[in-house]
């Protein structure tokens, strides 16, 4: 924090839902960060109410905090959604920030498992359920 002339990359997920079932599924197959095609399909994962709504409020905190520490820093924020459904324009983004000469940058990682939420949460409809009229719902659609 310090440091004068540090450029910081905030990497957020607009579905938090989404990082807590990631967390879940690497938690499970013991894969944190997979380079290979090899997917999690199989994985289904349980998360009791109060585990999630745990990660949830951490996950703001953390966020809070971090704005916070970095409040006079060069931040690019740059949400996971975004990058993934524009590769190319967020990663040209993301250079300039940096002041990078521009090139084509690929992902060093391959996503364990693409199954829709209510495939890969066990209790999925309890949880939507019990999400039902919070911030939080919105994850459970």
């Amino acid at each position: 924090r310090e440091t004068e002339d540090i450029k910081v990359i905030h990497l957020t997920r607009k579905n938090l839902l989404k990082t807590v079932v990631s967390r879940e599924v690497a938690g499970a197959t013991g894969i944190w960060r997979s380079s290979s095609i090899r997917k999690a399909d199989n994985v289904k994962v349980d998360i009791s109410f109060e585990e999630c709504k745990k990660a949830f409020e951490d996950t703001e905190n953390y966020q809070k905090q971090y704005e916070e520490f970095f409040a006079n820093k060069d931040v690019y924020n740059l949400v996971y959604e975004d990058l993934v459904k524009d590769m190319e324009g967020e990663s040209t983004r993301l250079l300039s920030f940096l002041g990078v000469s521009e090139r084509k940058l690929l992902p060093g990682t391959k996503k364990q498992a693409s199954r829709p939420l209510s495939e890969v949460v066990i209790n999925y409809e309890e949880l939507k359920d019990k999400f039902s009229g919070t911030k939080w719902a919105q994850y459970f659609k």
